[in-house]
């Protein structure tokens, strides 16, 4: 009997839950709009929608049911559709932005879904036939093997930090581990190579103009050669940024430069060659280990380089920053290797399109279509970054110290 009773009580209250669901489902509450555009009289945002470009309204009609109603347009579709290879860059970008399962491939224009292995220096290709070796070697930093989309997955997931999942939690904080490989360093002096090991600390910072940029520190172990009279060509040549690479000229030509441009910071930008800024940097850096340097180190060398001093009071560190991207470096001499340290400002959430990442990559893909408008020249566009030298470095290092205390 009492089996029967509870029986029955379990059926009403199954019942009832069901009447209750059925009855919101036919009678739905009126709730006040919360976007304002849906509190204007529709007349008015149909007056508006003159105003609003193709991307503009496919994007407000996706935020609320009143909106995709008045201004759903087919024609849209058509129009961003056929509109040039970076305008299609920054409205896929837009969509992805609030998706956290989501990301832009740059190869195929479309989004993929989000995978939790997909961490550098993995190389995680199954969503994309397009994301071959050839095609991602040349759509990434020169040194260290990130692409655009750690670097966009890792600012939206800090960006959304409290709404999103434990997975995609998990996500962030894997792409924000450290991470170590090898590359391929050239050895001029006896045409051959060697694997140098490197290693990449990733971080989010907040920067001065107040959003979040992604920081990325690699340490490179260059060969010290035995002989520091004779080193340079033996060190190792690597790019680190498309505009410097290591140890890439030999003394003669590193010494003419300094005597054409003696007590100059930096030599003139011209039709884009590059500036052997990093080859002083290691120059001056031998000639300090040698015993021959300058012995104030509060004066600049002659290659516009500061000479850092470490606790003990030696100038052991030799500074650079590249003129036509936002990468800082360091050489110090160890006693098994060469240090090379590298920071770079791989720029704020946007568009792969957007300059802060080009700047960064060898191969500028996204504007080479004339005829659509989209001619891409980085000696107009991006040369002479206006920036104190050792910023990316100290925006690191102080975002560390801010962490500590």
């Amino acid at each position: 009997m009492e089996s029967i009773v509870v029986f029955s009580l379990w059926t009403v209250h199954v019942c009832h839950n069901l009447v209750v669901r059925l009855w919101r489902a036919w009678h739905p509450s009126r709730q006040s709009p919360t976007c304002v555009l849906e509190r204007l009289p529709a007349e008015l945002i149909i007056d508006m929608d003159d105003y609003f470009s193709s991307q503009s309204r496919i994007l407000l009609s996706r935020t609320c049911r009143s909106l995709r109603a008045m201004l759903t347009n087919t024609d849209d579709f058509y129009t961003v559709g056929c509109s040039s290879r970076a305008e299609r860059a920054e409205f896929l970008y837009l969509v992805a932005r609030d998706i956290p399962d989501r990301w832009l491939c740059d190869a195929c224009m479309a989004l993929h879904e989000v995978t939790v292995s997909d961490t550098p220096p993995c190389k995680n290709t199954r969503h994309c036939k397009l994301y071959k070796d050839s095609y991602d070697y040349a759509r990434k930093p020169a040194l260290a093997p990130v692409n655009y989309r750690h670097v966009q997955l890792a600012l939206k997931y800090s960006r959304m930090k409290d709404g999103i999942s434990r997975y995609h939690r998990h996500h962030l904080a894997k792409l924000l581990e450290p991470f170590s490989y090898t590359k391929t360093v050239c050895l001029r002096a006896y045409s051959s190579i060697f694997w140098a090991r490197c290693e990449s600390y990733p971080k989010v910072a907040m920067a001065p103009d107040g959003g979040q940029h992604y920081l990325l520190l690699t340490i490179v172990s260059l060969r010290r050669p035995r002989n520091l009279e004779d080193a340079l060509g033996r060190t190792g040549s690597v790019n680190i940024c498309p505009h410097q690479r290591t140890d890439s000229r030999d003394k003669k030509e590193i010494e003419d430069f300094k005597n054409e441009y003696h007590d100059n910071d930096r030599g003139p930008i011209s039709d884009g060659t590059w500036q052997p800024d990093i080859d002083l940097a290691l120059y001056d850096m031998l000639q300090m280990a040698r015993g021959r340097g300058r012995s104030n180190g509060s004066r600049s060398s002659s290659s516009g380089h500061r000479k850092s001093r470490t606790r003990s009071g030696c100038y052991d560190e030799v500074c650079g920053s590249c003129l036509l991207c936002t990468t800082d470096y360091s050489f110090r001499l160890m006693p098994q290797s060469i240090e090379l340290r590298v920071w770079q400002d791989l720029g704020p959430e946007g568009a792969p399109s957007n300059s802060q990442w080009q700047m960064h990559i060898s191969e500028k893909y996204f504007y080479h279509e004339n005829d659509r408008g989209d001619a891409y020249d980085e000696w107009s566009s991006i040369a002479a970054v206006h920036r104190v030298d050792g910023s990316v470095r100290q925006l690191y290092e102080s975002d560390m110290s801010d962490r500590g205390a």
